[in-house]
């Protein structure tokens, strides 16, 4: 509609802006029908709009505005378009369903595959990635047109016209074969349907029961079990039976318990009704029997019943239209900045009268609640309604624009709209002793029953002690929510609170550095969920110490709710068997297993009888019945071993400690160390007692361990043992190294002159002396190829490694002075130097994570330190170059503390890499008890990862080399040229490399190659060593095919230069544009890379993948000659684009796709009007401040700024951005995950899907 447009209809005089198609009423408010409007309401009451079954709903639809006459009145013209529209549109409602596809759907929409295809996928009647079984699938990749029957017309009928192909092959598309035929089989034809619209209405507040295909749904559930799944999919059980599990009433693998379970095999008989109707009752019709033998399926009773529930409840209960929402805008439709009591808002103006509700945050964007706002998003992304069902929706409600700051919080008068109008419509029931929310009044009855007779229920358990646990990792040096400059020199000392500010506002749920030893606030919550004052000191806010985290600690509070440790509780209970126990822990079979036996539902030693009990040992399997935190039986324990007898069988007692929790009470855990809050003193000597020199336990002395044993064995139930020792050989063979004729002290050793003559160093073994008497720790000068225990693991356990030659006599008995090195380590973790030797593998040569240009010149001699980048600001740690004559600064020592001693970095010269990230995952690692490694693969077994994973070698072999001229790669000749291409040549590799060691050895003085520092003269320990840390090998090349199929695209009869190619006018007319394939000419000759016109249907390595290597694709056609010889070009595009990352073209590729009717992520209406060209910047925002990855709109004329170079270092220049228009998209932690995806060596993708494809 346009008053200016041609002819009727679509010209109208009062179609002054974009207007919208609505079933209402004239100026008079008679005569209903259909006309364009020009404004309509916030809400959504009529049923104004067309569903897509044909009937008028409200649902989506704002109300038509008619009182002011701005409409034009179309009826006839509409209702020809409805009847033209509801010809069956078979195809169109495929697609629908298909665009519905996502990696977190639910129910049917939930498909992993659908993973950058969110809304694009289309419904094709196609085959699979093996090109068989042709069946209906939602397919994400999209080509041009086809030539396939594909696509459902009219009629029904297969159909390729205006139907797109699509890509099978890489097997990006979600089966719904099931779901799709319902939908073809349920699309109504008829033409009638759509002609009544006015009298039909009400038939839309019912569901039919034919549409209610229960055992459909639950089969569905059960087809997405995986053991590589998350939370209540996962199930070991479903290996190798991933999207063929079905749903079944039946018996486990010990004939107990009929229940819900997911089955993997079934027989052919259906004899057992375990199977559901649609309308909610047992059969056998059409189901075949389960069978649980092998123990191949998931129970899941408490999920499916669920699933049940929701479809009998959608099935079969008439919906309750409750017109909250429509309240609660007439309640903010009042507000004025004159107005009079709750309806004053001075931040109303310029929106008197068209204020609505919703559910949002403040204008800084936090502290979520019901407000009335002016100004609104044209997105509907998040909840901020509430729905005619009293529930929160985001259907029709369009998202509160918030950053406008005009608003008025009304969140108790709104919440009280909202309770008393649920109540008036009978959908909430109340009783006076709890406040249980029920929708329907079936269940209200079985929910007032049980809670009227019982005490108030324990919502939470330990719930402050939680906040309390949040709060304390608060600090001035945190990460994300945890990082608060307030709590300089208060690092673990904070607490929660619901208190005001240092300005008396509020109160809200802070963290508070300092209280006061009184308790006169209710600042604290108990576990019944209300705030109290008994035992909680209160807050001291004057002094400005604290940190407000409301909706953080609001969110936890929430999510605590009904949770209970169950199986924490349980396995307290069990820890305390023993067989010097009273009453019910006394238990012989606990002999050995005292303070480590755990819970769990399982048989007894002749596999019967299913009972609560407590084991000792266990299988490495996650297998066993134990409980979730809400009660309920999950499979993901470890599997008891039953067989020996070794548990204490418990089943009334546990059983009732069961139903204590279940009925609201909080169990107190006395001894458990993770889950309970109330004896934080034991989760303190825990991790104390495992290191045997403590500092912070209570009992200081080493001795009292014989004391400590029995307590602190029951607290620690660690999965496995931590490394009591890090590198404990290495530094046993330091020391034997040390061994010399000239030594002093302990390094004397005058046999060690054997070895010294041949310039080798001794090791340090567990072995005989010459006369073959008992072993004992020696320094030995020679090893055997062969193995024996005689090294030491990182557990100070005996492990197999070289045998040393003791009948020769060249050894020195140092087996005190080892003995002492080895109970001098224990417990100690390396800290500075395992981060040392970390920083010390950055290279502009790199890989991965160890990939730095700014450690050009330093390779080899970074060290870590947590110091700041050249701008003196953003404390992290790093890895620096250089360092400060001095002794300033603090690194950590063997314990993890900083305290001890270093020199400080110089930070100014910018010659530092950061990787805060990585470095503190190598300290939480240590502090786990594990011994992490830190050195990148250095070696020349791995030639797969092309040139730089040969980094060390390099360095080493180019101070060495005389003899060629080649001096980019080790000492053979040919290798350099033929390692860019292939990766055929392991064998010539590894021996080139084993010759070039000797020469390394003479040089190991003067490089800093990590490589040879025990043994020099024996190659072999050198290469098996470094062989076993193999990585996955890199992506050389990224989104090559792309480049050179855009490369051919630009092949055109009239094109210029190398872009002129007379043979593109036979696609030219079809609009087609060519491809690049290595293939053969027209002849059939040798294959070479081509520009190729035309595809066929079967596929052949005529691609090339991000590793460089030929992969499969629809091949070329090339007999018919269409094809232009560019092969030295594209082969040049291959070898330019060889390892590169092109890291800011990637993110500003990722930036061009956001707009404000993007999808997902790429959904930004700050957009709006520079869609196409945002590019990315690591810039503020438009208040000047928090400097971090946004995609911006505008720069300024200058190259002023740093945008990432092709190896992911901001060192290279380009325009700033201009932030304080507000013309960004903030986009953090996805840019972030790109650029360490391309440190990994990966190629993220960075755009949704795209409809530009290759030609047929």
């Amino acid at each position: 509609m346009h008053p200016d447009a041609a002819e009727f209809p679509f010209k109208c005089a009062k179609a002054k802006s974009k207007m919208v198609a609505r079933y209402g009423l004239n100026k008079n408010g008679a005569n209903p029908g259909w006309r364009c409007y020009r404004y309509t309401h916030q809400s959504s009451v009529t049923e104004a709009c067309i569903g897509t079954d044909g009937q008028l709903t409200s649902e989506g639809c704002s109300d038509p505005i008619h009182e002011e006459g701005d409409y034009c009145n179309r009826v006839a013209e509409i209702e020809e378009i409805l009847q033209d529209a509801c010809k069956c549109q078979f195809q169109q409602r495929l697609d629908d369903f298909c665009g519905q596809m996502s990696p977190t759907g639910t129910g049917d929409f939930f498909c992993p595959k659908a993973a950058g295809y969110e809304g694009a996928m289309v419904a094709r009647y196609h085959v699979n990635k093996k090109g068989g079984g042709p069946a209906w699938r939602c397919y994400g990749e999209i080509w041009d047109k086809s030539f396939i029957n594909s696509c459902l017309d009219e009629t029904g009928e297969l159909t390729s016209e205006n139907c797109t192909e699509v890509n099978p092959w890489r097997a990006e598309y979600c089966a719904r074969s099931l779901a799709m035929e319902d939908i073809i089989a349920n699309t109504a034809c008829d033409a009638s349907t759509t002609t009544s619209t006015t009298t039909t209405t009400t038939a839309l507040t019912t569901t039919s029961q034919n549409n209610c295909n229960i055992q459909k749904r639950l089969d569905d559930y059960c087809k997405k079990m995986s053991p590589d799944a998350s939370g209540e999919f996962m199930c070991n059980r479903a290996d190798g039976f991933e999207g063929i599990m079905v749903a079944r009433y039946g018996l486990n693998k010990n004939g107990g318990g009929p229940d819900w379970r997911c089955y993997a095999w079934t027989t052919q008989t259906s004899n057992q009704p375990a199977c559901i109707s649609s309308d909610g009752t047992f059969t056998s019709e059409g189901c075949t029997d389960p069978t649980a033998d092998g123990g191949k399926y998931c129970t899941r009773p408490v999920e499916m019943q669920q699933i049940i529930d929701d479809a009998l409840s959608e099935c079969f209960d008439e919906p309750i239209e409750c017109p909250v929402q429509a309240e609660m805008d007439a309640f903010c439709a009042q507000m004025r900045p004159d107005g009079l009591g709750d309806f004053k808002c001075t931040r109303s103006r310029g929106y008197e009268g068209r204020m609505v509700a919703r559910f949002g945050p403040n204008m800084s964007g936090s502290n979520h609640g019901w407000r009335c706002y002016g100004p609104q998003y044209d997105s509907s992304t998040t909840e901020a309604c509430i729905g005619l069902d009293g529930k929160r929706t985001s259907v029709g409600c369009s998202d509160p624009n918030f950053a406008a700051g005009s608003l008025c919080t009304r969140t108790e008068q709104l919440e009280a709209i909202i309770s008393s109008t649920l109540e008036s419509c009978g959908i909430i029931t109340t009783t006076t002793t709890t406040t249980t929310t029920v929708v329907t009044t079936e269940i209200t009855t079985t929910v007032t029953t049980t809670s009227t007779t019982s005490s108030p229920i324990q919502n939470h358990c330990g719930l402050q002690a939680k906040l309390d646990a949040y709060c304390s990792q608060m600090s001035a040096t945190g990460v994300g929510d945890f990082m608060c400059t307030r709590m300089r020199g208060f690092d673990g000392l904070a607490v929660a609170r619901h208190g005001m500010n240092i300005n008396k506002d509020g109160p809200l749920w802070r963290c508070y550095a300092e209280t006061m030893p009184v308790n006169t606030e209710n600042a604290c919550i108990n576990d019944f969920g209300e705030m109290t004052a008994a035992g909680c000191s209160d807050p001291v806010e004057w002094t400005g110490k604290y940190c407000t985290r409301d909706s953080q600690i609001a969110t936890i509070i929430e999510q605590d709710a009904g949770s209970r440790p169950y199986q924490a509780a349980l396995d307290d209970y069990c820890s305390k068997m023993s067989p010097a126990g009273e009453g019910e822990f006394l238990c012989a079979r606990a002999t050995g297993f005292e303070g480590n036996m755990k819970a769990r539902f399982d048989v007894n030693k002749n596999g019967a009888n299913l009972m609560w009990r407590c084991y000792g040992e266990f299988e490495n399997t996650e297998s066993a019945i134990c409980l979730n935190d809400l009660g309920e039986h999950t499979e993901d324990c470890p599997e008891p071993i039953f067989v020996n007898g070794r548990y204490c069988t418990r089943d009334e007692e546990m059983k009732e400690i069961i139903s204590s929790l279940g009925s609201g009470e909080c169990y107190e855990i006395s001894l458990t160390t993770t889950t309970t809050t109330t004896t934080t003193t034991t989760t303190t000597t825990t991790t104390t007692t495992t290191t045997t020199t403590t500092t912070t336990t209570t009992t200081t002395t080493t001795t009292t361990t014989t004391t400590t044993t029995t307590t602190t064995t029951t607290t620690t139930t660690t999965p496995e043992p931590i490394q009591p020792f890090c590198y404990i050989q290495e530094k046993l063979d330091d020391f034997c190294g040390k061994m010399s004729s000239a030594g002093s002290d302990d390094f004397f050793c005058a046999k060690a002159s054997v070895v010294e003559a041949k310039g080798m160093k001794m090791v340090a073994r567990f072995g005989l002396n010459k006369n073959g008497g008992a072993p004992a720790w020696r320094c030995y000068g020679y090893t055997r190829t062969s193995t024996s225990e005689s090294c030491l693991d990182d557990w100070g356990d005996l492990t197999s490694c070289s045998d040393p030659i003791g009948d020769d006599g060249v050894y020195c008995s140092k087996t005190a002075e080892i003995i002492d090195l080895i109970a001098e380590n224990s417990g100690s973790r390396r800290y500075q130097e395992i981060l040392d030797d970390y920083c010390s593998q950055m290279s502009p040569s790199g890989a991965g994570e160890f990939l730095c240009n700014r450690a050009a010149g330093s390779e080899g001699r970074m060290k870590a330190r947590f110091g700041f980048n050249k701008n003196s600001a953003n404390p992290m740690w790093r890895c620096y170059a250089d360092f400060e004559n001095n002794q300033d600064d603090l690194c950590l020592d063997e314990y993890g503390d900083a305290t001890s001693s270093c020199s400080a970095p110089i930070h100014v010269d910018g010659k530092y890499c950061t990787r805060d990230v990585e470095i503190r995952e190598l300290i939480t690692s240590m502090k786990d008890g594990h011994c992490p490694a830190t050195t990148a693969p250095t070696t020349t077994t791995t030639t797969t990862t092309t040139t730089r994973t040969t980094t060390t070698t390099t360095t080493t072999t180019t101070t060495t080399t005389t003899t060629t001229t080649t001096t980019t790669t080790t000492t053979s000749t040919t290798t350099s040229t033929t390692t860019t291409t292939t990766s055929t040549t392991t064998s010539t590799t590894t021996t080139t490399t084993t010759t070039t060691t000797t020469t390394t050895t003479t040089t190991t003085t003067t490089t800093t190659t990590t490589t040879t520092t025990t043994t020099t003269t024996t190659t072999t320990t050198t290469t098996t060593t470094s062989s076993t840390t193999s990585t996955i090998p890199i992506q050389p090349h990224c989104y090559l095919q792309e480049k050179l199929d855009a490369y051919c695209s630009r092949m055109s009869s009239t094109g210029e230069g190398e872009f002129l190619c007379p043979k593109a006018s036979k696609i030219e007319p079809h609009g087609l544009k060519m491809v690049a394939r290595y293939s053969v000419n027209k002849n059939g000759g040798s294959p070479a890379w081509r520009c190729y016109g035309y595809l066929k249907t079967t596929s052949a390595d005529s691609c090339v993948d991000d590793w460089g290597q030929l992969t499969s694709c629809l091949e070329p056609i090339a007999s018919d000659a269409v094809y232009c010889a560019r092969t030295e070009q594209l082969e040049a595009i291959i070898t330019s684009s060889n390892g590169v990352r092109r890291y800011q073209q990637v993110l500003d590729e990722y930036c061009s796709f956001m707009s404000p009717a993007g999808f997902a992520e790429f959904l930004c209406n700050r957009a709006a009007g520079v869609e196409g060209t945002m590019k990315a910047r690591f810039g503020v925002n438009k208040n000047g401040a928090n400097p971090t990855w946004r995609c911006y709109g505008y720069f300024n004329n200058d190259l002023d700024d740093f945008c990432l170079d092709d190896f992911g270092e901001r060192t290279s220049p380009c325009s700033s951005p201009i932030y304080d228009g507000g013309k960004y998209c903030t986009r953090e932690i996805e840019m972030s995950d790109m650029i360490t995806s391309m440190k990994n060596g990966n190629c993220p993708a960075t755009a949704p899907p795209t409809t530009t494809s290759e030609s047929f």
